[in-house]
C-alpha cells in the first residue's frame, strides 16, 4: 500500500482565552486574577531572583527616592514579558540611637514584588505587618515618601512610602511618627507629594541596609503601543502529532466520509499511464484562514480578530490580522471574506504501470480541536522603543479536515477492461465526473476463460 501526500486544512474560529493577550494583535500576557492579596503565597507562583542587569532598563522612565549606599536589589521580569502586578510593603519599628529626640519610626523592612504570572521576588525581611499595593497601569498614582529629617539635603533615609491611587485611595506600610513623637497627619503626608507616576511598572529596584529598604526606584513604561507582530508560534498538538498514531477519536475528530475504492487500469500499449484525480469538497468559513498547497503537509492559519486591548496609559479597540505558520516553506493562499462557503480541490497523480490495477481510496476526516499555542510578540511603542514578550493562548472552535488518497496496486490480467487515460474527478458520492464512465471505472470484468 502506498500512502500519497496528505492534504490538511485548519480553519479557525479564533477565540482566545481570557489570560492570553492584552495588547493589540496578541501581545502582553494578562495577569491571573488575584482573588485575595493575602492568599497569593498559596498560588502556584515561584520565587524569582533577578540578576542586577535585569534592572538596567534604558527604555523605562525612572522615579527614585532614598539613600545612595547599601546593597542593591532588583525585582523585574520584563525581559520575560511580565509586568509588576503589585507589591507588599512589610514594616517594623526601629529606634535610631543617635537621635536626641526620642521617637518611633516604622521603617520598610522588606518588599514582595508580584508579577503578572503569579511569580514573585522577595526583598529584605518579608515578615510582620504588610500592606498590599495593586498597580493600575491605566491610571496615574502618586508615591509619597517620608525621609530622615536629620539629613534632608543630600542622602536621605527612606522610612516610609505612601501610594495615593485613583480616587484618593491610599496604601502605605504601617504607621510613622514625626519629630514630635506623633503620627504623621494627612497634611504632613500631602506635603511630601511627588510627580504622579504613569504607566505599567516594569521593575522595582533599590538598596537595603541597616534601616531595611533604604532606597527604592520604580521603573515604568509610560508609552503607548503602536503595533505588534506575533512570531515563533508553536502549537500543541503539533501537526506531526495529528499525523501520528492513534484513532481518529483519540485526535478529537470524527469521520465525515470515506469514499469507495476505484479500480484504475492502463491501456494495453505497454507504457505507464498517469491518472489525474481530483477531489472537490466545500466548507463553511468561520474566520479568515490560510491553507497550504496540496503538495505539502505543512499548513498555516490566519486569524482576524477584534481585540479589546488594555495598554499602559490607554484603552483601545483594534482589529488586526495574525499569521502563524509552522516551520518550513510553502505556497499559501489567503482567504479574506467572511461567512462564505469555499470550495477546495485536492489533485493527485496516480501512475499505473502495465499489468497493474490501482485501487484509489479517498478518505476525508473532519473534527474540532482546542489547540494551545505559545509564541513571542514584538511590540513597537510610540516612544521609539521595541520590546519582545512571551505570550500564549488557546485557539478554540478549530475545524480540522484531513484528506488522503491511498493507492493499492494489484496485478492486471488479460480480460480486464482497460480505461482510457485521462482525468477522473471524484465527487462526494464516490462518482466519477469529467465524462469517464463510472461503471467502467469501478467495475472489474471477469477474466476471459
Amino acid at each position: 500500500m502506498h500512502l500519497l501526500p496528505l492534504f490538511k486544512l485548519l480553519t479557525v474560529g479564533a477565540l482566545l482565552t481570557k489570560n492570553a493577550l492584552a495588547l493589540p494583535q496578541g501581545s502582553l500576557p494578562r495577569s491571573p486574577t488575584l482573588e485575595s492579596a493575602e492568599n497569593f503565597h498559596k498560588r502556584d507562583g515561584k520565587h524569582i531572583t533577578p540578576l542586577a542587569d535585569d534592572c538596567k532598563l534604558d527604555f523605562a522612565e525612572e522615579w527614585s527616592a532614598g539613600r545612595s549606599s547599601g546593597a542593591p536589589f532588583c525585582a523585574s521580569q520584563i525581559k520575560n514579558g511580565l509586568f509588576v502586578k503589585g507589591f507588599f510593603l512589610f514594616t517594623g519599628s526601629a529606634q535610631p540611637p543617635s537621635w536626641t529626640i526620642p521617637m518611633k519610626t516604622a521603617i520598610i523592612d522588606g518588599i514582595t514584588v508580584l508579577y503578572h504570572n503569579g511569580d514573585y521576588t522577595n526583598v529584605g525581611k518579608v515578615t510582620g505587618e504588610k500592606t498590599w499595593v495593586e498597580w493600575d497601569v491605566n491610571k496615574a498614582s502618586v508615591v509619597k515618601v517620608n525621609l530622615n529629617p536629620r539629613d534632608l539635603s543630600v542622602d536621605q533615609n527612606l522610612r516610609q512610602i505612601r501610594v495615593v491611587g485613583p480616587g484618593g485611595k491610599q496604601a502605605h506600610g504601617g504607621n510613622d511618627w514625626n519629630d514630635k513623637g506623633k503620627p504623621y497627619s494627612d497634611s504632613e503626608w500631602d506635603a511630601r507629594g511627588t510627580t504622579p507616576i504613569h504607566g505599567a511598572i516594569v521593575g522595582i529596584a533599590g538598596k537595603t541596609g541597616a534601616m531595611g529598604v533604604e532606597s527604592i526606584t520604580f521603573y515604568t513604561l509610560n508609552a503607548k503601543a503602536k503595533k505588534s507582530f506575533l512570531h515563533d508560534v508553536k502549537f500543541s498538538p503539533t501537526l506531526d502529532e495529528l499525523n501520528g498514531k492513534g484513532s481518529n477519536e483519540a485526535k478529537g475528530m470524527r469521520d465525515e466520509a470515506v469514499l469507495v475504492g476505484h479500480a484504475i487500469q492502463p491501456g494495453r500499449n505497454g507504457a505507464p499511464e498517469v491518472f489525474h484525480l481530483k477531489r472537490t469538497f466545500s466548507h463553511k468559513k468561520a474566520k479568515s484562514w490560510t491553507h497550504a498547497n496540496t503538495q505539502l503537509a505543512h499548513v498555516g492559519i490566519g486569524l482576524e480578530v477584534e481585540y479589546q486591548a488594555s495598554v499602559p496609559t490607554s484603552k483601545w479597540t483594534t482589529k488586526g490580522k495574525i499569521d502563524a505558520f509552522w516551520e518550513g516553506s510553502w505556497t499559501k493562499e489567503r482567504v479574506e471574506s467572511f461567512d462564505k462557503t469555499e470550495t477546495s480541490e485536492m489533485w493527485i497523480d496516480v501512475t499505473v504501470q502495465p499489468h497493474q490495477i490501482a485501487t484509489v481510496t479517498a478518505n476525508f476526516i473532519t473534527g474540532e480541536l482546542e489547540r494551545k499555542w505559545t509564541g513571542k510578540v514584538t511590540v513597537d511603542y510610540e516612544n521609539g522603543k521595541t520590546l519582545t514578550y512571551l505570550t500564549s493562548g488557546t485557539l478554540k472552535e478549530t475545524t480540522y479536515s484531513e484528506g488522503r488518497f491511498i493507492t493499492e496496486y494489484t496485478e492486471w490480467k488479460d480480460g480486464i477492461v482497460a480505461l482510457q487515460k485521462g482525468q477522473a474527478a471524484l465527487n462526494t458520492k464516490g462518482e466519477v465526473l469529467n465524462g469517464i464512465d463510472t461503471a467502467k471505472l469501478i467495475k472489474t470484468m471477469q477474466e476471459t476463460p
